[in-house]
């Protein structure tokens, strides 16, 4: 009975650091993750299959290990990875919330998988010819403004900056602005 306590507690601490790392940020909002292959030449990205995703940065969409960008990305990819494997090596007779915990373990694998496969089609749009896309998904994540007059005044300033190439005051030196463009002053 005290060995199969212990084990339940080993779960439960499992499963907090799963829930930790799941609120951790993944990597910048500004720099994207870098990967080790070219990207325009692989196509689609592939998810990988369940054996795959247990390999620690596998296959064609395997990322840079060294650019600082995908180091926080790697590190929590290398945690579910173990906890995972300890968690398949655990016996499964009468371990409260084991799969629970594994299912969850499952579940940021794959959400990693996803976030992934979104750096790379982001990429990829950007290596081909046509419009520029910009991603401006970053200006709402729950860290940017939370008042609506604030997202607001951010998108004005996007549209300003990109569409009518108007610097915002914070990106341009304003008396060199002024004299290139009288007529906006």
């Amino acid at each position: 009975m005290a060995g199969q306590e212990a084990q339940n507690k080993r779960i439960t601490l499992m499963q907090n650091e799963v829930e930790w790392l799941s609120e951790l940020p993944l990597m910048s909002l500004t720099v994207p993750l870098l990967f080790k292959h070219t990207l325009g030449l692989n196509g689609e990205y592939q998810f990988p299959s369940d054996t795959n995703i247990l390999q620690l940065n596998y296959g064609l969409h395997a990322l840079q290990t060294r650019p600082h960008a995908n180091a926080a990305f790697l590190h929590i990819e290398n945690c579910y990875c173990e906890i995972l494997t300890i968690l398949q090596a655990e016996p499964q007779l009468g371990i409260k919330d084991l799969e629970t915990t594994t299912n969850l373990v499952w579940n940021e694998l794959e959400q990693l998988s996803h976030e992934k496969a979104f750096q790379w089609a982001q990429q990829c749009i950007s290596t081909t010819p046509g419009p520029t896309l910009v991603n401006t998904e970053i200006h709402f994540y729950p860290q940017g403004p939370c008042n609506l007059i604030h997202r607001a005044s951010a998108i004005v300033s996007l549209v300003m900056e990109i569409i009518f190439y108007y610097p915002s005051p914070s990106t341009a030196c304003t008396s060199s602005w002024n004299k290139r463009y009288p007529m906006y002053q």
